[in-house]
């Protein structure tokens, strides 16, 4: 009787099995043999995954810690190889330190652990700063996910949360909840309100623009995956502009009453700035939470030319916060602070999104829930320009274009590059270079481009007609070089190159 396990390495083998003679004969024949069961133990490495804080009662701002701790089973039969773990840090948790076996990438939350032998553990424990309010939660997931040998009872980086190689870890934030100080918004020239006293909003209407001071239009544009409600407490059909929902100010706000299907749905208020503005700060009023009924969650986030901007949250007394998000977690009257938050943007953001809808505390089918946006500081745009002058030696009378110098005769290329490194659009830009006596100007040499390498479309001498504005400008006249540009995006640039010769 022969086995074949194929491919598959086997520790040992256990055979059950049972056997018989006819009875009553002098020869044994016939006889049998039953197999009745095989058991055998694969080779491999059995790895295991606990996750554990160490800190059991941080607070705002304080240091915690929390601690992975690897191991491979004393029945393996192998060593484990090439062993990684990743952990997911929460929300609330800046990372600050890891000490331990292997190394730990902050960025990728990789634990590299290397190898680990049958019967072995090893730990990390990583530290961080807590920014989350007093009862917020932090929950920190890994998951082995690499070995090189094989797992009887998991599979490495399959995300599955029931099995041994995966582990998380949830602690509270502790302290007396105070509504939070939010940062200071500095605005280096000057603010612009957003101020919904002085504006009005069609009751029920889920988009509308309006003139931002001097600087184009602002537009609100809402979505609702649950159902807009009415009331006539609070001036009739969602979406409405009220002040009964005031935040202890007794002022109008954009009130958002809804009913949502699920915990998931939630509403969505998309704002759309007329350019990149440098800053923002606004509260949102009545972010709370009620037994039953609903349990407000509030995230927040921007965009700067596509790219996602994260502002700063700061609790009220009824939420706590969690990265840029609030949570309700008690109940705030309609003319009260308590249930306030305050959104800070302190980078150029063009566009706020903010998505309303409830979290763990609420019930399946949720009811009736509001928020309702106030007012908006923004910051006013600024430019940055800087200005970068480089040059060449293009050829001399002596060695012509090869390793020229810049001797009496030989032409010289020179390039002035303009960029904005502010957050908003530059306009009537213009850039002069007095040419020195010891120049000449070599006439009709210049070209544009929106850089150095790239500028090579013709600018005739003067200063006019259509080539001044393709994008870009350039002209000589009276011994001074002159490169503009109609407008200058943020965070855009453009040169014009020129050439002369040694005197």
């Amino acid at each position: 009787m022969a086995f074949d396990f194929g491919s598959q390495a086997v520790k040992r083998i256990r055979i059950v099995y049972s056997s018989a003679t006819v009875s009553g004969t002098a020869n044994p024949n016939p006889q049998s043999i039953a197999l009745s069961g095989l058991a055998f133990d694969a080779k491999g490495a059995d790895l295991s995954l606990a996750n554990a804080w160490l800190t059991s009662s941080p607070t705002a701002g304080s240091l915690a810690t929390f601690r992975l701790t690897v191991s491979n089973a004393a029945t393996s039969t192998d060593t484990a190889t090439s062993v990684t773990v990743t952990d997911t840090l929460p929300d609330g948790f800046t990372y600050v330190s890891a000490n331990g076996t292997g190394s730990f990438n902050a960025a990728t939350g990789v634990w590299t652990v290397g190898s680990l032998a049958p019967g072995a553990s090893v730990t990390i424990d990583i530290t961080g700063t807590v920014n989350a309010s007093a009862g917020a939660t932090l929950t920190n997931t890994a998951q082995i996910t690499a070995s090189d040998q094989s797992d009887p009872d998991s599979t490495p980086g399959n995300g599955a949360t029931g099995e041994d190689d995966y582990a998380s870890a949830a602690l509270t934030v502790t302290g007396s909840r105070v509504a939070g100080t939010p940062p200071a918004l500095t605005c280096a020239a000057g603010t612009v309100v957003f101020d919904w006293s002085n504006r009005a909003w069609t009751t029920g209407s889920t988009a509308n623009s309006y003139a931002l001071d001097t600087l184009g239009t602002i537009s609100f544009a809402l979505a609702n995956q649950g159902t807009w409600l009415s009331s006539s407490t609070y001036g009739g059909q969602s979406p409405v502009r009220q002040n009964v929902v005031n935040g202890g100010l007794s002022d109008y706000a954009l009130f958002e009453m809804v009913n949502m299907p699920s915990v998931s749905a939630e509403a969505t208020t998309t704002i759309t700035l007329p350019t990149a503005l440098p800053g923002a700060q606004f509260r949102i009023f009545d972010v709370d939470y009620y037994s039953g009924q609903f349990a407000d969650r509030v995230t927040v986030e921007g965009r700067y030319n596509g790219t996602t901007v994260t502002p700063t949250l700061t609790n009220g007394v009824t939420n706590y916060v969690i990265g840029n998000s609030a949570y309700g977690d008690g109940l705030s009257d309609d003319g009260s602070s308590d249930g306030n938050i305050t959104v800070t943007f302190a980078q150029p953001v063009d566009t706020i999104v903010i998505h309303y809808g409830n979290h763990a505390l609420a019930p399946g089918d949720p009811g009736q829930q509001a928020i309702a946006l106030h007012d908006i500081t923004f910051c006013r745009p600024s430019t940055t320009l800087a200005v970068t002058k480089t040059s060449w030696v293009l050829g001399d009378p002596v060695s012509g274009t090869g390793n020229p110098k810049a001797i009496p005769g030989a032409t010289v290329r020179y390039c002035i590059l303009v960029a904005n490194t502010g957050s908003s659009a530059a306009t009537s830009v213009t850039a002069t270079d007095p040419i020195p006596a010891a120049l000449t100007y070599v006439a009709g040499s210049i070209a544009s481009g929106s850089d150095c390498a790239g500028a090579a479309t013709p600018e005739d001498d003067n200063a006019a007609g259509s080539d001044e504005s393709d994008p870009y400008g350039g002209s000589y006249a009276s011994g001074i070089v002159q490169a503009s540009a109609p407008t200058l995006a943020a965070g855009a640039s453009f040169a014009i190159r020129f050439d002369a010769t040694v005197n």
